[in-house]
Parts: C-alpha cells; structure tokens; sequence
C-alpha cells in the first residue's frame, strides 16, 4: 500500500524537479528496495 504512493509521489516529484530529485529518487530506490527484501 504504502509502496503505490510513494511511487506516485516519485513520479510526481520526478516529473516536477527530475534534475534535483534525481540523485535522490535513486538513493531512495536503492533503500526502499534493501528495506522491502528485508521485510520479505
């Protein structure tokens, strides 16, 4: 559930501030991805 809305939120994010969030997005994927296999 609260993997949906974060997706939203980074493309929205993404979208708007794509140069900035970039580096960002990536960092949070890469965590988000470590946290979900954990949990799994």
């Amino acid at each position: 559930m609260a993997c949906q809305a974060i997706r939203r939120g980074g493309v929205f994010i993404a979208s708007n501030l794509h140069k900035h969030m970039n580096k960002r997005m990536t960092s949070l994927l890469s965590a988000w991805r470590g946290r979900a296999t954990r949990m799994k």
